[in-house]
């Protein structure tokens, strides 16, 4: 697992509501960008994508592109 997707994992992993709202927004594409702590999320609806990206650019943290169903079980995980 990269570090982009260590540093995601870490800031969602105490909140339920952040979690089910992450995957709700799949359902209801209703937020196309959201920004967390550490993490911005860019969701491709046409293409069933999420990219997660540190919020600073830094080649230990690549950009991480991940299909809905492989983000849904990050954020389930």
């Amino acid at each position: 697992m990269t570090k982009t997707l260590l540093i995601f994992k870490e800031g969602i992993a105490k909140s339920q509501k952040v979690r089910e709202r992450l995957v709700k927004n799949i359902d209801r594409q209703t937020d196309t960008e959201i920004t967390l702590n550490l993490s911005d999320l860019d969701f491709d609806f046409n293409k069933k994508e999420v990219k997660i990206s540190h919020y600073i650019k830094d080649t230990e943290y690549p950009d991480v592109v991940l299909k809905f169903n492989d983000f849904i079980s990050l954020v389930q995980g």
